[in-house]
């Protein structure tokens, strides 16, 4: 008789042993759902599959694992919710996340703050072995970077503070006040109209 495959210690499996969310541990689950339950996020929703509904777990979606996914998370349960953030905002907090990150590979610095001043800085890596991006490249990413970064600073520091501090440090959403989140949807508000984003298809 055939073996059949080794069963994976750490995939999630329903009570009919069927793997429900391989790739997160348990625990990682377990954390999300306790985040979801007390940012009142329901901790499943429906999920049409073919001619079938099947009830899906919010936790093992990418949205539940970072900060801007929560509160995008919160608009769609609700969008009168003060602490969401509509689709068109949190694509361009993504946008602008992967830019930053982006620059700061083209640029060779790490990404780090003056938390002083709440202004960035760029900190030297010193010599990178990836491959050099061609001239073009770097000009677009440069242009585009310059003009986001004018648009969040015109808003003020501490918007341009908190867009970085959600989309880049990731920090909690209980961190956040109702008044931090209206400052942050104004911020990404200018990315939107800098980046043009449309509502775009989300995970």
């Amino acid at each position: 008789m055939k073996r059949g495959r080794k069963r994976k210690p750490n995939a999630i499996r329903d009570k009919s042993g069927i793997v429900r969310g391989e790739g997160y541990h348990p625990e990682t689950v377990a954390r999300r759902e306790r985040e979801l339950e007390a940012l009142n996020i329901p901790l499943t929703y429906l999920k049409a599959t073919g001619a079938r509904v099947e009830e899906k777990q919010t936790a093992l979606t990418n949205l539940a694992g970072f900060t801007l996914g929560q509160l995008y998370l919160k608009w769609q349960s609700n969008p009168k919710d003060l602490y969401g953030v509509s689709e068109e905002e949190y694509n361009a907090g993504e946008k602008w996340a992967k830019l930053v990150r982006l620059h700061s590979r083209i640029m060779d610095y790490e990404l780090k703050r003056n938390v002083a001043s709440q202004q960035w800085i760029s900190v030297g890596k010193g010599v990178s072995t990836s491959a050099e991006p061609d001239e073009e490249e770097i000009q677009r990413v440069r242009d585009k970077f310059k003009g986001c970064y004018n648009a969040l600073v015109k808003m003020g520091w501490q918007t341009a503070d908190l867009v970085y501090s959600v989309c880049i440090d990731n920090i909690p959403v209980s961190q956040l006040t109702e008044r931090h989140v209206k400052i942050l949807r104004g911020g990404l508000g200018a990315l939107v109209e800098e980046f043009g984003c449309s509502k775009e298809k989300t995970a």
